[in-house]
């Protein structure tokens, strides 16, 4: 199910949440570092489409998670002057 942890009142401290961040993390670092091969990177990330387009996941989910990982990664890189509009774009 999509997003099922999006009812838990206490979000922050929601072990399905706190799962879910660190899948995230995990497949950005793992995108970043497979940037050098991409035969190997393009099917895992086929991968996760398509498991995403069984949970549901549309076209429409994309803008909103971008500016969500956007804004996530200026709170973190903000304080050490590593964001700018560079980055942003």
């Amino acid at each position: 199910k999509l997003f099922s942890f999006k009812s838990v009142s206490n979000l922050g401290q929601g072990r399905e949440f706190h799962s879910h961040a660190s899948a995230v993390v995990q497949v950005l670092c793992t995108t970043v570092e497979g940037m050098e091969d991409l035969d190997a990177l393009v099917p895992h990330l086929q991968s996760l489409a398509y498991k995403h387009a069984k949970l549901g996941v549309t076209l429409q989910h994309f803008p909103i998670m971008g500016e969500s990982l956007l804004w996530t990664l200026e709170q973190v890189l903000g304080p050490k002057r590593a964001w700018n509009h560079y980055v942003r774009e």
